[in-house]
């Protein structure tokens, strides 16, 4: 102990407030005064400036019970500066601290309070003044050099764990994209801790994006659409300095009126801007409409109520041990934390040039990839944070016996067979509401209606609210975007349908690219992830799905290849949708465009068929749990129409030679067919079916709504009549379906 080294002491507090840096406060005033060495226990008002302006309380005068009150609230006591002294401010406050008899300087801050200690020991050592300077660290940030984590750190993590599982369970209420942006210009710790009380997997946030990662626009927009299409949600937390390549920060470009802190650095906090660009961004990129944002600002670091007892105490502590540093062992430095074992601490005292200045980042093992932290993270911050509230799901299942096929989870065979006869029940089909947005965009040219999300949603929505619809309408296949929709009021499409009865279907193929070594053929893209796509739409409610290859007739083709890589495709989709709970339907398509005759047609769909059954079993596929969507035996467009008796004729033929008794049900597409033909021929292949092994019903889409379509015609004035011939199509079909149409019913 310095015996020599006596008079008053001083502390201030510099910087950002937090929850618990007034514990520091209270830590050296109540150890200070434990002392003899020193005789009186001064404050400076707001920081360093207090100092320069000898603004001084004598805290020696507190009653100890003040001092515990005062501990337990948030916020700086004795107010705070953002004044970084230079090398002349450091010497002005040091003559002052002479006058005073100062010999004790305690300074409550981040590592450029380390700084300023470290220029008022130099002024004091370079004319032997006995003064002892201790710098306690304090940052919500967690960047200070030499400890393990910083006093403040933990409160501020536990608020932002708090927040975002509060936002997590908002967002799974009401479904859409959420941005959190939160403190952080340097360093991700604050923004990594939202996942912090995540529970299920799928919780949120489900992306983290840190200023230790170049933040690429369009690569966010990228992860952001993924994951929304995983979830149906996407909650995001995003630090305020993540950083372009330039390492400009990207909250510093978008700003018009810049300010700038007593630092030089472009002001950050308290503006929403980089939250409301970002979410503009979404919102023009993709076509999640429903945005939000916020920043979470100066809440962060002083919240009430929502104190770490870890932080809390080792807040009290580092307080307590400067003063023992420095009047015990006569020393200078910055008092640091070291963590011992799983989970305990140990203090020590580091040179100040140690941390003065310097700024700590996320380390590399914290950190996986562009937006995910790691479980090392997790282990690092999570006793710092302590108990975080008890949160769970409701776990209840569904009432309605006419859903009992969404409730299980977990399907043998036996529930795919069911579901395959559900979708082929009497008197009922499919409607084939999966044209995809460019398909759907030329249909709605032809009305002169605009290809937006809104309009392609009021018009789905249009269709499924339809009254009595249920009666004719087994299931609905959806494009992605549509299975991801809700009515105005917030009912998601899939609800809807299965509160009617009917069975949500997704369509999960990608679409038709060139066969390799041909401009003419075809083949469909979309296996790769599509285990992955199948769980997740799932997850959304389909119970089926539906992949379509295309076969054009024409000179020389098919090809013998065209048709085997299309069949080898169908069936390995096939086997990955039974492997995950998913009804396939598989359709190859022989298409009716060409001058070909119906008996082309009959060998080309014949030889399609066969090869496509010969590769759903070596692929082990069950075929009582598939349905088949195929074309009908017939004309092409330019070789002249036969009577629908003949088509009948051929068609049965054809599928009686090639197509597997085990199969439930035949859901013959439309194709190029008008609504009356389409009805016509569906009706005439059931009045001359023999008791077939399958049921014969429909996939129908253009079929089923071209009518609707162009009497709707974008006009909400329209709902009442669009709907009223939606649902007379649905039951000439339905007619059909059973042998019983008419034309004179049109």
């Amino acid at each position: 102990m310095c015996i020599q080294c006596k008079g008053k002491a001083l502390v201030a507090q510099g910087g950002g407030p937090t929850a618990v840096v007034n514990q520091s406060l209270i830590g050296v005033i109540l150890e200070a005064r434990k002392f003899s060495e020193i005789s009186r226990v001064y404050g400076a008002r707001f920081g360093v400036r207090g100092i320069l302006n000898e603004d001084f309380v004598d805290l020696s005068q507190s009653t100890t019970h003040n001092l515990e009150q005062v501990g337990n609230t948030p916020g700086s006591a004795l107010g705070s500066t953002r004044d970084k002294p230079d090398q002349a401010y450091c010497e002005k406050m040091f003559e002052v601290m002479k006058k005073h008899d100062i010999r004790y300087f305690y300074y409550i801050g981040g590592n450029d309070s380390a700084d300023t200690c470290r220029i008022v020991n130099e002024a004091a050592m370079a004319v032997n003044y006995e003064l002892r300077v201790v710098h306690i660290p304090k940052t919500i940030d967690n960047d200070l050099v030499a400890t393990d984590h910083c006093p403040g750190f933990g409160s501020a993590a536990k608020y932002i764990a708090h927040a975002f599982a509060g936002v997590n369970f908002d967002n799974a209420s009401l479904p859409g994209v959420y941005l959190g942006i939160v403190m952080g210009r340097h360093t991700g710790f604050l923004t990594a801790s939202s996942c912090l009380a995540k529970r299920f997997p799928d919780d949120g946030p489900h992306l983290i994006y840190l200023p230790e990662r170049t933040f690429s626009p369009d690569k966010f927009v990228d992860d952001v659409e993924k994951t929304y299409k995983k979830y149906n949600r996407c909650v995001v937390a995003l630090s305020e300095g993540i950083c372009d390549e330039t390492g400009e920060p990207i909250g510093a470009k978008i700003k018009k009126q810049k300010e700038f802190d007593s630092h030089g650095n472009v002001q950050l906090s308290g503006s929403g801007s980089l939250g409301d660009l970002l979410a503009d961004i979404i919102k023009q990129k993709t076509s999640v409409k429903r945005v939000r944002a916020d920043t979470l600002g100066y809440l962060q670091r002083s919240f009430l109520g929502c104190v770490s007892e870890v932080d809390k105490k080792e807040a009290r502590e580092v307080g307590e041990r400067a003063v023992q540093f420095s009047v015990w062992h006569d020393v200078d430095g910055s008092v640091a934390i070291k963590r011992v074992g799983d989970y305990a601490v140990s203090y020590e005292l580091v040179k100040l040039e140690e941390v003065a200045g310097k700024t700590k980042t996320m380390p590399d093992e914290f950190i996986l990839g562009d937006n995910v932290v790691t479980d090392k993270f997790k282990n690092y911050a999570r006793p710092l944070v302590g108990g975080l509230p008890d949160i769970d799901r409701l776990t209840a299942p569904l009432v309605s016996t006419k859903n009992y096929f969404f409730n299980n989870t977990s399907m043998d065979e036996q529930s795919l067979n069911s579901i395959a006869k559900l979708l082929v029940a009497p008197e009922k089909g499919i409607l084939a509401a999966d044209e995809s947005t460019g398909t759907i965009g030329k249909r709605f040219a032809g009305i002169g209606v605009e290809n937006t999300e809104e309009n392609r949603r009021a018009y789905r929505e249009l269709l499924l609210r339809t009254p009595e619809i249920e009666k004719y309408i087994s299931g609905v296949i959806f494009f992605d975007e549509t299975i991801r929709q809700s009515t105005k009021d917030d009912i998601p499409f899939t609800k809807l349908l299965l509160e009617k009865g009917i069975i949500p279907g997704i369509k999960v193929d990608k679409g038709l690219k060139n066969l390799e070594g041909s401009s003419e053929e075809k083949i469909t893209d979309g296996l790769d992830g599509l285990a992955e796509r199948a769980k997740e739409y799932y997850a959304l409610g389909a119970r089926f799905a539906k992949w379509r290859a295309a076969i054009k007739i024409g000179e020389n083709i098919p090809t013998d290849n065209c048709i085997e890589k299309n069949a080898e495709i169908l069936a390995r989709y096939a086997k990955i949708c039974q492997e995950n709970n998913l009804v396939p339907i598989v359709e190859p398509e022989v298409l009716m465009d060409g001058n070909h005759s119906i008996g082309r047609c009959f060998e080309v769909t014949k030889k399609t068929l066969a090869t496509t059954f010969s590769a759903l079993e070596r692929e082990k596929v069950d075929l009582s749990g598939i349905l088949l969507k195929p074309n009908m035996v017939i004309y092409s467009l330019q070789g002249g129409r036969v009577a629908p008796e003949r088509v009948a004729e051929m068609t049965l033929e054809c599928f009686r030679q090639v197509v597997p008794a085990l199969v439930p049900g035949i859901v013959f597409l439309s194709g190029g067919q008008t609504e009356a033909e389409a009805c016509e021929n569906l009706n005439a292949i059931n009045l001359a079916s023999k008791n077939e092994a399958w049921e014969l019903s429909f996939s129908y889409g253009r079929a089923l709504q071209n009518t609707a379509l162009k009497t709707w015609a974008g006009n909400s004035m329209n709902t009442k009549s669009t709907q009223d011939v939606f649902l007379h199509r649905a039951k000439l079909v339905s007619a059909a379906r059973c042998g019983k149409y008419a034309k004179e019913m049109e």
